[in-house]
């Protein structure tokens, strides 16, 4: 099952800070790199 983003909601929003959090602790912790691997947090306080 893939997520798909709509442009200008939310989730798409979601996605960049995921991306954004990955760029940041990529030397720091091993991250998955295959993204449809990665389990949708919705909502997830701090995000």
């Amino acid at each position: 099952m893939s997520v798909v983003s709509v442009p200008g909601t939310e989730d798409e929003t979601a996605s960049r800070v995921e991306l954004q959090v990955k760029a940041a602790l990529a030397d720091d912790l091993r991250i998955e790199q295959d993204l449809s691997r990665w389990f949708p947090l919705w909502a997830a306080p701090g995000l």
